[in-house]
Parts: structure tokens; C-alpha cells; sequence
């Protein structure tokens, strides 16, 4: 990266993962913007997933087959903290165990302090029809290693390692 290079600031809520590549965080997402506007981003998003938050800096260039997509050079995600965006962060996969219909539960039960209770009170879930105990301890298991891998792959990515 050049030094004296200003790079473009891009912050949203990731709407679609179109590709993922577990191995390197390489990702291809859809955003939607603080100016409700959809924009492809591409590069290393570790875990991205719908419903979490993006702050990207990187420059903007027209692919060819693609057209216009932001290139992220620096990414850092955050958990979603509205009611919708941890409806789509549940509901999209991301926590194994959990697709929409239980998504739905867990946010009508929990609304927007749906993650807040998974990472902290997981026995809580199993008041949820369908959820027992073990289940409701695993997705917690879960929940926890996922934020931590994004956290310690964010971190690397911030040095460029």
C-alpha cells in the first residue's frame, strides 16, 4: 500500500454474502449503506455474514465483468444491535443450529437483546419451545468461538499478517 494513498471510508450493514472463502476471509458481500444504497464490497471480511455491521477503507473500482465494487483493504465487522440486523445475523446461518425459524423465536422472545442472552444468559433459550438446555448451551459454545476467531482474524488483518 503506498503511503501517501487516501483511502475511502464505507460503512454499512452486510445485506448477502455472495462468496466466502473460509480459508483466507477473502469475501464477496452485498452492503447496504448508511444512505440505504447496495454496493458490492470485495477482500478480506473474516466471517462476514448478514446483519453485521461493516466499516471498510479501500478505493472504489469497476470490474469487468462485475462492474462497480469497492475494494476493502481494512475491515473490521461488529455484531448487529437492532432488532432486523440480528434477525439477519441469526437467520443467515451463521450460528449453526439457528436458521429462521428459530431466529424468529429467539428474536420475538429476546428482541434486540437476542446475542446479549446467547453470550450471557444461554439457559435462558431453552424457555424457547424446541431449544433444550444442551442445545441452547451449544449454540452459546458456538456463538462464543465465532466471535473470537472473527476478533483474532481481524486482528492479524490489521497487521496484514
Amino acid at each position: 500500500m503506498e503511503e501517501n494513498r487516501e483511502l475511502t471510508y464505507l460503512y454499512g450493514r452486510i445485506s448477502a454474502v455472495l462468496f466466502r472463502n473460509e480459508e483466507n476471509g477473502y469475501a464477496v458481500i452485498k452492503l447496504k449503506t448508511e444512505n440505504d444504497e447496495f454496493v458490492t464490497v470485495v477482500g478480506i471480511i473474516p466471517n462476514a455474514a448478514p446483519g453485521l455491521y461493516l466499516e471498510a477503507h479501500g478505493e472504489w473500482s469497476v470490474h469487468q465483468t462485475h462492474g462497480s465494487q469497492f475494494k476493502a483493504e481494512l475491515s473490521h465487522t461488529s455484531m448487529p444491535s437492532d432488532k432486523t440486523a440480528v434477525f439477519e445475523y441469526l437467520a443467515g446461518g451463521a450460528l449453526h443450529g439457528i436458521g429462521p425459524a428459530t431466529a424468529t423465536l429467539i428474536i420475538d422472545k429476546f428482541g434486540e437483546r437476542a446475542l446479549s442472552v446467547i453470550e450471557n444468559e444461554p439457559d435462558k433459550l431453552a424457555e424457547i419451545r424446541g431449544i433444550s438446555l444442551k442445545k441452547a448451551r451449544d449454540i452459546q459454545s458456538r456463538y462464543k468461538k465465532l466471535t473470537e476467531m472473527r476478533d483474532l482474524v481481524e486482528f492479524m488483518c490489521s497487521f496484514k499478517l
